[in-house]
């Protein structure tokens, strides 16, 4: 049998709902467990920034889609390929070495939060408190070394079927 469209494919925990990210948000847990995509629907881009290049920089592009994607026990799981291009493959190294990340990018819909009551009757109303996001869509995922939550590593593989 010989191999034919091999691809690279990944299922990939990009977010918690209801878990407060590093930077103080939350996203709350839809209704439906198939996650909405942004304005277009899916697929959805993976783009990445390369480092510089011989001290030039490179230009971010797109380098995989998120095919789709589902809230599972609180968990935005993802699922989708690397393109099989030179800088795909490179990707492909970086989130196999389980030290890269896809960090989500979301269309944020609604943001709720409490204001300080002490600050308000001042006239100047500041947030406390986390930024929960409701009605959120996922738009994109960027390749990177920071992600908001402790996720686990990228499951990827190369596929022939």
């Amino acid at each position: 049998m010989t191999p034919h469209n091999p691809r690279t494919v990944f299922a990939a925990v990009v977010a918690f709902t209801e878990r407060l990210t590093k930077d103080g948000r939350i996203l709350a847990t839809p209704d439906d467990f198939h996650v909405s995509a942004g304005t277009h629907g899916y697929p959805l881009p993976i783009m990445w920034t390369p480092p510089n290049h011989g001290g030039k920089p490179v230009p971010t592009l797109r380098v995989g889609l998120i095919e789709e994607a589902y809230i599972v026990d609180r968990r935005l799981i993802t699922f989708g390929h690397i393109d099989r291009t030179e800088r795909g493959n490179e990707v492909t190294a970086l989130l196999g070495s389980g030290t890269w990340f896809l960090e989500i990018d979301i269309d944020s819909g609604d943001m709720k939060y409490d204001l300080d009551p002490l600050s308000a009757s001042l006239g100047e109303a500041v947030p406390v408190g986390p930024v929960i996001f409701h009605g959120w869509k996922l738009r994109a995922a960027w390749v990177g070394t920071q992600p908001c939550w402790d996720l686990p590593p990228v499951q990827i593989q190369e596929i022939t079927r």
